[in-house]
């Protein structure tokens, strides 16, 4: 049975039981998706009916915020019941852990190595999540993994100046090769929460701090 079959059974079941706050819930969901089946002149299979539906719920996320602060708590309740409803269509979801594992990849798979990349990592999430996660949450938890990644790279180019600075002078090209190297290796030690853990010392390394020592050390600036 495809998922607009079971929603039409739904409705018909709604019907039966006299449930009328379901069955409306369900009525707008079909003209939702009628609305987007006529205005792209196709038909929703099951992974489009199910946009159409997170679609929906996100819509109603956004209306209770709004009644909230305007002080509607029966009309958010009403929205807080028709989510509930509509959920119920959505697979089962994917644990914090699943999703990390998911995010992981798609970075990987992407080379997405800072914000500018978020815009295709989330596309590729997206495709392979469907509908098992809130993809509000979703890019939250995408743009904070590289916009650490995006940190351990311009501390990695940091530590290879401050380098210079005792030993020798870096070649521009061979700078950003040894770089990204010093950048994998820190990627790897990262623990998501913009420090560092030294496994052999087990200390943690304040990434602003160190950023600010080597932008004076010596009376020499290391600005990137």
């Amino acid at each position: 049975m495809s998922l607009k079959e079971r929603i039409t059974q739904d409705m018909k079941d709604a019907m039966r039981s006299g449930d009328k706050e379901r069955l409306a819930t369900i009525r707008m969901l079909q003209a939702a998706i009628k609305q987007r089946e006529v205005d792209e002149r196709i038909m929703l299979d099951d992974a489009q009916v199910l946009a159409a539906i997170e679609k929906m719920i996100k819509q109603r996320k956004e209306a209770i915020s709004q009644f909230e602060a305007g002080g509607r708590a029966d009309l958010a309740e009403k929205e807080a019941a028709e989510i509930k409803q509509l959920q119920a269509y959505l697979p089962q979801q994917l644990s914090a852990a699943e999703l990390e594992a998911l995010i992981v990849a798609a970075v990987a798979e992407t080379g997405a190595t800072n914000i500018k990349d978020m815009g295709k990592v989330v596309a590729l999430v997206k495709t392979r999540a469907a509908g098992r996660a809130d993809m509000g949450a979703v890019s939250a938890l995408i743009k904070a993994k590289l916009g650490g990644r995006e940190l351990l790279r311009q501390v990695s180019l940091q530590l290879l100046d401050l380098a210079g600075l005792f030993f020798c002078e870096v070649r521009p090209a061979t700078r950003f090769e040894l770089a990204d190297g010093l950048f994998a290796l820190l990627d790897h030690l990262f623990d998501g929460s913009k420090h560092l853990r030294v496994v052999e010392r087990d200390a943690l390394v304040d990434f602003a701090l160190l950023d600010r020592s080597l932008q004076h050390t010596n009376g020499r600036e290391t600005l990137l």
